[in-house]
């Protein structure tokens, strides 16, 4: 202050000696009709430059300082027209400011009564007086500078509102709120602070998360979840829900991590283990239980059964482990090796082509409880080459082997061989030869006895065919009465009967006679 005041007097001084040396001790007197120059400040500047003007001249006024007024004024009658222009020289320093802060004019001083213009740079907002007067020498109106306060933009926070609107500049605090279904993370403060570096922070506000109901647990209602908030569901005893009884859930802006169980499903009963066997896996639902047999048995029913809200999916009846059983290899077949059949498992064994046992084929095996059902056969053996007929005959049965094949003549024919042929593996008992039919002859029996008689008397006789014997006079038969002609070409009996005297009644004889017949051709 004291220098602006040591300042302020030695302009003063300056003024005054300009003025002794441009007028002297005394002024000039002007003529009436004519305009003084006195009329202005010594500090205004007159052109053209006169002491007296005359009646109508003008004059342009300037300054070196603050021009204030009229910039002209004419003289009319001895008097000036307009009022006096003012003319103050002094100066202010530029303020000092922080670097945000623009100046406008920007200089290092500023002349009377200039005005001075405030801005900041961007993303600054003014706080203060926009404009400064240099009205005092080394003194502004208003005397107090502006800041430049960061200014914080309307952010963009989503489903929510504001505790009030802008604009905001640093230091401002303001609340949101979310709106209806979303919320703001746990701990999250719903404040934010404008600050030289813009908001302190900026809230989210997430959506919600909603969790239905679920029947048979602790959680028979729907509920919303805040984000982050968590929760745990717990099914009824006796129920659950993919195999878990326990759920826990977070809510994860609108996504809930963790497994919602649509219901809670009942659980069934512990199964009974199969009789010499075993059980295993949960009784759940929606879990498959096993059950084992040893390695030489097998269940008599499925091997799994599944929970179903309660529900066995096999009834949860009790099983039983059925011995498997052996089927050894059979030559000559397509079972060539040894094969383990599980309980009720069936297979069938085909003899090779060519190839039979007990005169078949094929064979079906059934296995139940380590008893096969159905013939094993030992081995297929061979079978034998179709027989030939006789000539004049037949041939009669199968090739197989253990089959026996026959022969046949017609009745007035016989076989020059075995009448029968057994198969054996391959081979005819017979040799498989070629046979043929003969016609059966008998010659008449040779009586060399007078008295022993026959008849019919002829030279030949056909097979069956039958004669009888008698004797001549009272003579008594001695042997078989009759004779039949067999196949071998032969009569039966072969030995003839003998005539000897006795005393049988003809009735004897003929009676004799009759069961000889008879006997014959049984």
């Amino acid at each position: 202050m004291i220098v602006a005041e040591m300042f302020r007097v030695l302009i003063e001084h300056l003024i005054l000696a300009v003025i002794i040396s441009k007028w002297g001790c005394s002024l000039a007197e002007c003529q009436p009709k004519e305009c003084s120059v006195e009329y202005f400040v010594p500090e205004i500047n007159l052109s053209p430059d006169k002491d007296c003007y005359s009646d109508g001249d003008s004059a342009n006024l300037t300054c070196n300082g603050n021009f204030g007024g009229p910039p002209s004024n004419q003289c009319n009658g001895g008097s000036w027209t307009l009022p006096p222009s003012s003319c103050e020289v002094f100066t202010c320093q530029r303020p000092e400011t922080p670097p945000t802060l623009i100046l406008s004019p920007n200089k290092t001083s500023y002349s009377a009564k200039e005005i001075l213009a405030y801005s900041c740079t961007k993303g600054h907002q003014l706080i203060g007086a926009s404009v400064s007067l240099c009205d005092q020498p080394d003194t502004w109106n208003p005397p107090t500078i502006p800041n430049c306060l960061v200014s914080c933009n309307m952010t963009a926070v989503g489903n929510a509102t504001f505790s009030y609107p802008g604009p905001y500049n640093e230091g401002d605090v303001i609340t949101i709120t979310c709106d209806d279904g979303f919320s703001l993370g746990p701990g999250a403060s719903s404040a934010m602070t404008c600050t030289e570096n813009g908001w302190n922070s900026v809230p989210v506000c997430y959506p919600n998360c909603l969790v239905p109901a679920v029947d048979n647990s602790d959680h028979m209602s729907d509920q919303e979840l805040t984000h982050e908030e968590t929760i745990e569901i717990h099914c009824d005893d006796g129920y659950s829900f993919n195999q878990e009884h326990d759920f826990p859930l977070q809510c994860n802006n609108s996504v809930i991590s963790g497994v919602i169980p649509n219901v809670c499903y009942l659980d069934c009963d512990p199964l009974s283990p199969p009789i010499d066997g075993e059980v295993s896996g949960h009784n759940l639902h929606g879990t498959t239980t096993s059950y084992t047999c040893d390695s030489n048995s097998t269940l008599n029913g499925a091997t799994e059964a599944t929970c179903e809200n309660g529900i066995w999916s096999n009834g949860g009846g009790v099983y039983r482990c059925n011995a498997n059983c052996l089927v050894p290899a059979v030559g000559n077949s397509d079972h060539m090796g040894n094969r383990v059949l599980t309980h009720e498992e069936t297979i069938k064994i085909h003899c090779d082509d060519g190839y039979s046992f007990n005169q078949e084929h094929d064979f079906q095996l059934q296995c139940n409880n380590s008893v096969i059902s159905g013939v094993i056969p030992n081995v297929c053996y061979l079978d034998c080459d179709p027989l030939s007929a006789p000539i004049d005959g037949e041939v009669s049965g199968h090739y197989h082997h253990g089959t026996t094949a026959f022969y046949t003549c017609d009745s007035k024919s016989s076989l020059n061989g075995t009448t029968e042929a057994t198969c054996e593996n391959g081979i005819w008992s017979n040799g498989g030869g070629v046979y043929r039919c003969y016609e059966v002859i008998c010659s008449a029996p040779e009586i060399t006895t007078g008295p022993l008689l026959l008849e019919p008397i002829k030279k030949i006789y056909s097979q069956g065919e039958t004669i009888t014997y008698s004797c001549d006079g009272d003579l008594e038969l001695n042997g078989s009465a009759s004779a039949i002609c067999e196949k071998t070409n032969e009569w039966k009996p072969s030995s003839l009967p003998t005539c000897s005297s006795g005393h049988v009644p003809r009735v004897a004889v003929l009676l004799l006679f009759v069961s000889a017949f008879i006997q014959a051709n049984m």
